[in-house]
């Protein structure tokens, strides 16, 4: 009784052997490209008060701030480092997609950082052009 479920089991081994790298390299060449990184786009736009929208540069307004994981934007009043006042204003991986609402053409855009627990970087408002 053992000696035909050895016979049986080594066979299957053998034959596992075989098929699982052929399978294996199979899934590899026939998996999708690579999907682009979305920090590699540097635009970010923004919804005015008066309803306009306003596309900006991450980079230029914080500079490698933005390459920091779970990037949260605020709205301040006043530029302070302090999240505790200020209003959250949306993703910055959503302002790559759809424009984030500024609700004054005053103020501070706070970069907030979920992993870091701490505001990275802070930078003007972008004023409507009159």
């Amino acid at each position: 009784m053992t000696r035909p479920l050895r016979r049986a089991h080594r066979s299957i081994w053998l034959a596992l052997s075989a098929v699982l790298p052929s399978l294996l390299a199979a899934g590899l060449a026939l998996r999708p490209a690579p999907v682009a990184d979305e920090r590699m786009t540097e635009r970010i736009t923004f919804r005015l008060p008066n309803g306009t929208e306003m596309v900006a540069d991450s980079r230029e307004l914080w500079g490698n701030a933005v390459d920091a994981p779970d990037p949260l934007i605020y709205w301040s009043e006043t530029g302070t480092k302090s999240i505790a006042e200020a209003q959250l204003a949306g993703s910055l991986h959503q302002g790559r997609r759809a424009a984030i609402p500024v609700p004054s053409s005053g103020g501070y855009l706070l970069l907030y950082s979920l992993a870091h627990r701490e505001v990275l970087a802070s930078a003007p408002t972008p004023q409507e052009m009159p």
